[in-house]
């Protein structure tokens, strides 16, 4: 969990007692920029409640089998509907984006970011630690997205350069105010809009 100073580096640690460090700093878009920062969110978004809709449509089956059940209509509910499955949610959601272009026009590992996170939540809903995955809402206060930093060359897609600016996935070079050096390689950054408008960047190394 990021702390709330922007400048405070925060220590995180993984299931596997893995540690990384994680950076939070303001971040100064242009007006274009902060366009591409709100479709990134609302692609997101709007990816996360598709695969929710259709694995909802999926677990429907089981609701009308076990109605059948109570009321006497069935001997048993025997169903067994498959479970969510991040990976083919994302393989689905590769053949849909060919109809869908306007997904194509931001980051792509954002999109499986946002999947992968309903892959975990429904994990933690089957072993009963949480409850049933909800869609998510444009209205909620704080708004954000992921993004993978990808290596080619020991160059990654999410780096500083000119010392105040960052580089994000199909956003560009975005003005920061760096007020601590990154200690690390970089492997995410995640973007968050505050109810305010201003955009900050968290980013894990």
């Amino acid at each position: 969990m990021f702390v709330n100073k922007v400048d405070k580096v925060d220590v995180v640690k993984e299931k596997s007692d893995t540690y990384h460090k994680g950076f939070k700093f303001r971040l100064y878009p242009t007006n274009e920029q902060a366009i591409q920062f709100n479709k990134t969110i609302g692609c997101c978004r709007y990816s996360f409640n598709l695969a929710l809709k259709k694995q909802k449509e999926k677990d429907l089956l089981w609701w009308i089998t076990e109605e059948m059940f109570q009321n006497g209509q069935l001997l048993s509910n025997e169903w067994k509907g498959p479970r969510f499955s991040a990976n083919a949610s994302m393989k689905d959601h590769t053949q849909f984006k060919k109809t869908t272009p306007w997904l194509k026009e931001v980051d792509s590992t954002a999109i499986q970011n946002a999947i992968q996170y309903l892959g975990e939540a429904y994990d933690s809903y089957y072993k009963k630690e949480k409850g049933r995955p909800t869609f998510k809402s444009k209205k909620n206060a704080i708004q954000s997205y992921t993004s993978k930093c990808n290596y080619n060359k020991g160059v990654g897609t999410i780096r500083i350069v000119d010392e105040n600016y960052i580089i994000l996935p199909k956003v560009g070079k975005v003005r920061f105010a760096k007020s601590k050096e990154i200690d690390g390689k970089i492997m995410n950054a995640t973007v968050r809009r505050t109810p305010s408008g201003k955009y900050f960047v968290s980013i894990l190394c």
